[in-house]
């Protein structure tokens, strides 16, 4: 019988679901699933309608259908993104999402600072978090500059790569200077881990970048070190060996495109 049929579609489209990882098609398939269970309990071969499963199943594809909603929301929101938000994207942060990206950025306002203006002073306390969109900061402690910042870098993050959510203000270990006119984006902390902890997604994306961004600064660290006097000159050969090896490793240049599924992809360009 046709609703026989239905039945045995509605659980072979549960089966399949389980395959897959992305959300968007795993809704779609459980919407398609209950709707095909509530036609098999309606139309039950027995000639009476189970009422039990039919009502659950309605359940079931109100709150997937829901979820279909939020998640095409928040894909039109990365859509509708201006030019400048997307190039800022492209440019310093494609080891996020650019969905999760698009949610960050409803909790940041930009800032630009003046040429020897003072950002924060070491041992004060601080409520935000920074991103460097252009120019560059000098981190100094105790007066003496230890490192600098430029578009790309995290400020003020060290407790939340740590895996610290910490909300309220904590004294900063450095002094942050602008060195030149320079573009943030600031975000209040608390603000901050909220929106994390209602977003796993946009936490594990953000860790991903402030991962990233902690070796480049470490490797911009070891450069500089290099170009003074304070290191032997085994270790500037040291150096200068690795620098030698990661270009002929990454020869090839590649492009790189984020795909929904959650897998990326990479087209070589010679």
């Amino acid at each position: 019988m046709v609703s026989e049929l239905f039945g045995h579609l509605s659980f072979v489209l549960l089966a399949f679901s389980y395959t897959l990882s992305d959300l968007l098609p795993l809704r779609v398939l459980a919407v398609s699933s209950s709707t095909a269970m509530t036609f098999f309990a309606y139309f039950h071969p027995h000639g009476r309608i189970l009422y039990l499963p039919f009502r659950w199943n309605c359940l079931f594809i109100v709150i997937n259908v829901a979820q279909i909603v939020k998640i095409l929301a928040e894909d039109m929101r990365a859509y509708m993104l201006d030019e400048g938000s997307k190039q800022l994207w492209r440019d310093h942060l494609q080891a996020m999402d650019l969905i999760d990206f698009a949610k960050l950025l409803t909790i940041c306002s930009q800032v630009t600072y003046k040429k020897n203006e003072v950002m924060f002073e070491q041992g004060e306390k601080n409520d935000y978090m920074f991103l460097v969109i252009e120019g560059e900061i000098a981190c100094q402690v105790d007066g003496v500059q230890t490192y600098s910042l430029n578009g790309g870098n995290f400020v003020a993050e060290a407790a939340l790569h740590a895996g610290a959510l910490i909300k309220d203000a904590v004294a900063v270990s450095a002094t942050a200077v602008a060195l030149e006119p320079t573009t943030v984006l600031k975000m209040h902390r608390r603000e901050l881990i909220e929106l994390l902890e209602k977003n796993p997604s946009l936490k594990k994306s953000l860790q991903n970048a402030l991962t990233w961004d902690i070796v480049s600064k470490l490797k911009r660290q070891r450069h500089a070190l290099v170009a003074s006097d304070m290191v032997s000159e085994r270790t500037r050969n040291w150096t200068e060996k690795r620098n030698k090896m990661t270009e002929e490793r990454y020869a090839s240049k590649y492009k790189i495109r984020y795909r929904r599924t959650n897998t990326w992809t990479s087209e070589t360009h010679e």
